[in-house]
């Protein structure tokens, strides 16, 4: 039986989100009395137009276009790790930049335990994208409202179909569209 190695960036990625996800939850105690997450960076000077552009970077995902992307992921799997799917150039994403605020929407929802990293799959470029949502203490998946602090009418936001930002504002999801690296 022959084995399959991970890619080199690809192992890198889960180390970079591993790395992530334990940040994360040592910055959060269930024992302190003030429900409080870490605050980050509360500074005003921004000196870098990336840094600046991922911090006004709205990266929430509706619902619907979270389980339809990862189920389309999950049918193209195997042909995204033989490189033959059809019609398609390169569909390996490279790294990516989530703000703050999504991933504080998400771990300091009072339900969260946890954060989940699953994999998408665009419906148009058919490339690859990490996707976020919380975990329910009993495991399942956990789909926030739309955050107003990053996703306000000042949010950068970009729409890569599935109806992704359509909506009142009421809907439930995670995070997506992400700033490449």
């Amino acid at each position: 039986m022959k084995k399959m190695l991970l890619p080199t960036s690809r192992k890198l990625s889960f180390l970079a989100l591993f790395a992530l996800v334990i940040f994360i939850q040592s910055c959060c105690s269930n024992s302190s009395a003030e429900k409080k997450c870490c605050e980050g960076y509360t500074g005003s000077v921004i000196k870098d137009s990336k840094a600046d552009s991922l911090r006004n970077r709205c990266h929430f995902m509706i619902k619907d276009s979270i389980v339809s992307w990862t189920a389309r992921y999950q049918a193209n799997k195997n042909l995204i790790c033989t490189d033959s799917l059809p019609g398609y150039g390169k569909i390996l994403g490279d790294s990516c930049s989530f703000n703050r605020c999504i991933i504080k929407a998400i771990i300091c929802n009072d339900n969260c335990i946890g954060l989940r990293v699953i994999y998408g799959m665009d419906p148009v470029h058919k490339k690859v994208h990490i996707i976020l949502v919380g975990i329910k203490p009993d495991y399942s998946t956990l789909y926030i409202p739309r955050p107003k602090e990053c996703c306000g009418n000042n949010a950068m936001a970009k729409n890569q179909g599935d109806n992704t930002l359509s909506g009142n504002g009421s809907e439930l999801g995670g995070a997506e569209y992400s700033q490449m690296p």
